[in-house]
């Protein structure tokens, strides 16, 4: 099945997979574009624990992610790949793509079934969701939008 969304609908789509997939103490590493912190030398049996988990990590499938770190991700990857189609703020010169609208095709994911919201309907303030897109459909549509996968997922196989 094959579905015509907008490059931001994509990109958000894209966010929501990674927040799912990788765990959340990986996202300065992924996602931002100045690391802080010091590097640290791991001996040669905790790189193959390292490994271990990472590949128990893909095995357990999509895990909850709140809101907040869905739309964080999905604006450093609007940075990452620049569209013609998108607004930009003349005064900052960041994309403009408003947080309602962002909710808005979060909905409409919910509804097509391509995220599902994992917190309770009364949960307003932090709602939680995971992503039910499989990996060669996360690797298609990150190609489509001009991203390799594998530079953003915590996957040693992908």
């Amino acid at each position: 099945m094959e579905l015509e969304l907008s490059h931001c609908s994509k990109m958000l789509l894209l966010a929501s997979f990674f927040a799912s997939h990788n765990p959340a103490a990986t996202d300065r590493r992924y996602f931002s574009t100045s690391q802080t912190g010091r590097n640290r030398v791991v001996s040669r049996s905790g790189m193959e624990a390292i490994a271990r988990a990472k590949e128990r990590q893909m095995l357990q499938g999509p895990r909850p992610a709140p809101l907040e770190r869905i739309i964080s991700i999905f604006y450093s990857l609007l940075a990452a790949a620049v569209s013609e189609d998108l607004p930009v703020d003349p005064l900052t010169g960041r994309y403009e793509v408003p947080y309602d609208d962002c909710e808005l095709q979060l909905s409409t994911m919910c509804s097509l079934g391509l995220i599902d919201r994992v917190s309770a309907a009364t949960e307003l303030v932090a709602p939680r969701f995971s992503c039910r897109l499989p990996l060669e459909a996360a690797i298609r549509l990150a190609d489509g939008v001009g991203l390799k996968l594998a530079n953003f997922i915590h996957d040693p196989t992908v």
